[in-house]
C-alpha cells in the first residue's frame, strides 16, 4: 500500500472520527448515506491495541484521500473506472492490462489487503451496506455478515487463486447468486450477490500484493428498523468539522 504520510498532531480517535465525518459528508453530496459511527467514543476503534488502531486510522485517510482526489480530478464519485483507477494509483499498485474493460456502472466493487481486510469500497457499496465506517474498519468480516459455508468456500478459493498469481491477469469467477445476511448492524440487510471478477494489485515487488472484487448486489429485505432515537443520536454525534 502507498506510503503517504497525514497529520498526525491529533489522538488516534480524533484522527479516526475527523476522516470518517469527512467521508460521511462526501457521499451525502450524491444522496448515499455512509454513517461514521454511532457514538464519538468509538467503542469498536477503541477496544482495538494501538498497532490496529494505527492501521485503522491510515486505512480511513487513505480511502478519504483517494475519494477527494477522484473528486478533484474526475468532478464525481460516480464513475467506476474513474473512481477505481485513482484508488489503485493512490494506494501504490498496477492492475493487469484490460480489466477497467469489464467494470459497468451497477457494480459494487471492493479492494482488500493481502490480509483480506477491505481497504476500499466504491460508492455502490456504500448504498448495499448498513454498517457503519468504524464498524467496517474494525470488525471483522465474519462477525459482520452470515454466509452459507459453500458459498464461503467458493470465495476463499478465488482469492487464493488470484493472489497466488504469477501472471498479470484477472478471473471471471462467476460465483452465481448467493444470499447473505449483515449480522450485527442495525438494519441487518439480506442481500443476493453474484461475484464476477476476482483482480489481482501488483506492488513495487512484482507480487499480488491486494485484489479487486467486482459484484452484483441487491437487498432483498430489511430485518430490522432504526429506532427514531437512534437516528436523533446519530444527528446529535454528527460534528461539523471542516478538513
Amino acid at each position: 500500500m502507498g506510503k503517504a504520510k497525514f497529520d498526525n498532531s491529533f489522538s488516534n480517535i480524533e484522527r479516526f472520527i475527523r476522516s470518517s465525518e469527512a467521508i460521511s459528508r462526501l457521499f451525502q453530496k450524491y444522496e448515499t448515506e455512509c454513517v461514521p459511527f454511532y457514538s464519538s467514543h468509538l467503542p469498536h476503534f477503541s477496544a482495538l491495541d494501538s498497532r490496529k488502531q494505527e492501521e485503522a486510522v491510515f486505512i480511513l485517510e487513505m480511502y478519504k484521500k483517494s475519494l477527494q482526489n477522484s473528486e478533484n480530478n474526475f468532478g464525481s464519485l460516480k464513475n467506476n473506472g474513474d473512481l477505481l483507477w485513482q484508488a489503485i494509483k493512490d494506494l501504490g499498485y498496477r492492475q493487469p492490462s484490460g480489466f477497467f474493460a469489464c467494470l459497468e456502472p451497477d457494480d459494487v466493487i471492493e479492494i482488500y489487503d493481502s490480509q483480506n481486510l477491505q481497504i476500499w469500497r466504491n460508492i455502490n457499496f456504500m448504498k448495499i451496506c448498513s454498517y457503519t465506517l468504524e464498524e467496517m474498519l474494525c470488525l471483522p468480516w465474519y462477525e459482520r455478515y452470515d454466509r452459507d459455508n459453500e458459498d464461503t468456500e467458493k470465495i476463499i478459493k478465488s482469492v487464493q487463486k488470484v493472489m497466488g498469481s504469477k501472471e498479470p491477469t484477472y478471473l471471471n469467477e462467476a460465483i452465481g447468486n448467493h444470499i447473505f445476511e449483515e449480522k450485527t448492524s442495525r438494519k441487518q440487510f439480506v442481500l443476493n450477490a453474484r461475484h464476477d471478477y476476482f483482480c489481482p494489485l501488483f506492488g513495487e515487488s512484482g507480487s499480488p500484493e491486494a485484489f479487486v472484487v467486482t459484484s452484483k448486489v441487491k437487498i432483498l429485505k430489511q430485518k430490522r428498523i432504526e429506532p427514531q432515537s437512534c437516528r436523533d443520536s446519530l444527528k446529535l454525534n454528527s460534528r461539523q468539522i471542516d478538513l
